[in-house]
């Protein structure tokens, strides 16, 4: 039997933020016996490096696995150089809004019979369709748990009165909040949690006749690492030779700086400095031990800093492919020689990932160089070393920085803890079972569609499993 035999509904499942280490150790302990039941144990399609198609945030994640295409990212919704002033786009706005809107999602491709549950992504997008649920309930009252079992009841309603379910997506974000603030053992907990959760959604899906006739397929938008360190952006970009506008300020400076994942600080400038007097703030930045990488774009290329090393990223006219140019040192990622002579020459991201996988920090090629394709994007990128963050904020200039600052763990290096994920396609055996050595979060959008008999739609960036 093949996929375009009969059409199975599809049910997609993403915990945010899960530490992937974490939740590794308890899968092979099996202390989550119904992920291991339903969604291990029954998978179509298993892969053991699955990186996210972006370094820092859920925001652009979530925007690539709607859409099975590297995010936008400019950073900020929009800044203004006279004053100084951003609009915080990740936590005031919708990114999707104007980002998002301008690709076809997921929906596009399924049935009208599909359902977003606690997924904002989709709110404004091109095929915007009834079923989009924002959760708004008494649940909320018991904190983010209650969101769980919010988002739970909600499907458990759609199965019963949305008949056939086609395709359902349900984004759990506590887990990214749980992540931050909570110790090991209470996030084993959580995740315990977590696999009743799938446990009762399994039950649901039987109840309802169509447990044989869905593939699930169960991931997160990226991992975790602990933090040994909070640093505050705006003193990192101060002590370099930039003057930030702090506070109030509406005089004599030079730049705003805004962080954001907390791996990830940006640098807008109010005014132009000289491209001698910018290299040497760089250097000074880079001095400080808390900053890895600093990413200068300029036109079409991008110049990446590290303590020893300098690199161009180039992109070239066809659909995704990259030089990397080594300016001086070895290079910025700790990479082979070898591997530095595949980089040098153009290659598409498929390439990419293929051949740095293995590596501590995978892909770091093409998520820098993605990341920083939007016209909006800031005029400097720094990004954390591992074990820092940039939430410690004491010039009162962001306030989810002081809510969230001294947090356990943070996301947004390039590093492997940051970005690896599990991504496991469960269900009906419609294909030989078989396990993928390498893929991006991106990549589950074609796979799907393709499995469930769907068109598989041109210039994605994703690329379906089967074809490996």
């Amino acid at each position: 039997m093949t996929g375009r035999e009969f059409h199975p509904n599809g049910l997609l499942v993403i915990a945010d933020g899960i530490v992937f280490p974490i939740f590794n150790e308890l899968l092979n302990q099996g202390r989550l016996p119904n992920i291991s039941r339903h969604i291990v144990e029954r998978a179509v399609v298993d892969v053991e490096n699955a990186i996210s198609s972006h370094p820092s945030s859920t925001y652009e994640n979530m925007q690539a696995l709607n859409t099975g295409m590297f995010p936008y990212d400019p950073g900020a919704t929009s800044y203004s150089a006279q004053s100084g002033t951003i609009n915080d786009m990740l936590r005031f706005d919708n990114p999707s809004k104007g980002h998002t809107a301008k690709r076809k999602t997921i929906f596009h491709y399924v049935p009208a019979n599909a359902i977003s549950i606690h997924n904002p992504w989709n709110d404004g997008a091109d095929d915007k369709h009834p079923g989009i649920y924002s959760l708004a309930a008494l649940n909320y009252l018991r904190g983010w748990e209650g969101s769980n079992r919010a988002a739970v009841g909600r499907y458990e309603w759609a199965l019963k009165n949305r008949q056939p379910l086609n395709f359902a997506e349900i984004w759990f974000p506590a887990y990214d909040r749980f992540g931050h603030a909570k110790p090991d053992d209470l996030l084993k907990i959580e995740y315990m949690q977590l696999d009743r959760h799938i446990g009762k959604m399994m039950k649901a899906l039987q109840d309802a006749g169509q447990y044989d006739e869905t593939l699930v397929i169960f991931m997160a938008d990226h991992s975790m690492s602990e933090t040994h360190g909070q640093t505050n952006p705006n003193e990192v970009a101060r002590d370099a030779g930039f003057k930030p506008r702090i506070g109030r300020t509406r005089n004599n400076f030079d730049s705003r700086i805004f962080s954001y994942g907390y791996g990830v600080g940006q640098i807008y400038m109010a005014k132009s400095v000289s491209a001698s007097e910018l290299e040497k703030r760089i250097n000074r930045m880079l001095e400080n031990e808390a900053v890895e990488h600093v990413i200068f774009p300029d036109e079409n290329k991008r110049i990446v800093y590290s303590r020893n090393s300098v690199a161009e990223i180039s992109k070239r006219d066809l659909a995704y492919p990259y030089q990397m140019k080594i300016l001086s040192g070895s290079n910025p990622f700790g990479y082979s020689d070898e591997l530095c002579d595949l980089l040098r020459k153009p290659h598409i991201a498929e390439e990419s990932l293929l051949w740095t996988f293995n590596e501590e920090q995978p892909d770091a090629v093409v998520g820098i160089a993605e990341s920083m394709q939007h016209p909006n994007s800031p005029h400097l990128r720094f990004l954390a070393s591992p074990g820092y963050a940039f939430g410690s904020n004491r010039n009162l200039t962001h306030l989810p920085a002081i809510i969230n600052s001294h947090r356990l763990r943070n996301h947004g290096t390039l590093h492997r803890a940051d970005s690896q994920i599990p991504l496991i396609i469960a269900g009906p055996k419609i294909i030989e079972p078989r396990k993928v050595a390498y893929a991006r979060n991106i990549d589950w959008m074609p796979t799907f569609l393709e499995l469930a008999g769907y068109e598989v739609p041109q210039g994605l960036d994703g690329v379906s499993l089967l074809r490996r």
